[in-house]
């Protein structure tokens, strides 16, 4: 039982990677074919040791495949990284990693103690006033929000026939 509250307790650290790969591009950089630690910190921006870390921890997860000579691929699990692809989660992972999103849940013992909401203790307003302030970030919600119901938009077309109308 341990084990498994230790995983749980460990789940935010799988976050912030999953959320670093995304964030240099790596999932994209690896769409068509392997491609070397060096290389893909090359391309990156990176630097090649803390790549090559980062990478080994993501294949330790089961998001890259590692093989030999330090080349990496997207495994299955990973695909959906891409920004390329049908289904891809890429503006989710994008919006979870923000600090804005990190430092309102980090606070979230603050806020049951008092009952406030955290995003509005932090930044002095709630997060569409705050959004609306900076429109980068709201670009990215919209993102996000897009990753999150396609899946439920192809489903709902698929179980309801909506021929009969016009305009929805």
């Amino acid at each position: 039982m341990s084990a498994e509250l230790a995983r749980l307790m460990d789940g935010f650290r799988v976050t912030q990677a999953i959320h670093a790969a995304v964030d240099l591009g790596i999932p994209d950089l690896l769409s068509d074919s392997e491609r070397t630690a060096d290389d893909l910190a090359e391309a990156s921006g990176a630097d090649p040791s803390a790549l090559y870390r980062l990478l080994r921890a993501l294949a330790s997860l089961g998001v890259l495949h590692e093989a030999e000579g330090r080349r990496f691929s997207l495994t299955a699990l990973g695909e959906p990284l891409r920004g390329d692809v049908h289904g891809s989660l890429r503006g989710w992972v994008r919006l979870t990693g923000r600090d804005h999103v990190w430092r309102s849940w980090g606070n979230l013992a603050n806020a049951v103690r008092s009952g406030e909401n955290s995003f509005r203790q932090l930044h002095g307003a709630g997060v569409f006033e705050w959004r609306a302030e900076h429109p980068e970030e709201s670009t990215i919600f919209d993102e996000a929000m897009m990753s999150l119901t396609a899946a439920a938009n192809a489903a709902i077309l698929a179980a309801y026939d909506f021929g009969r109308f016009g305009t929805i």
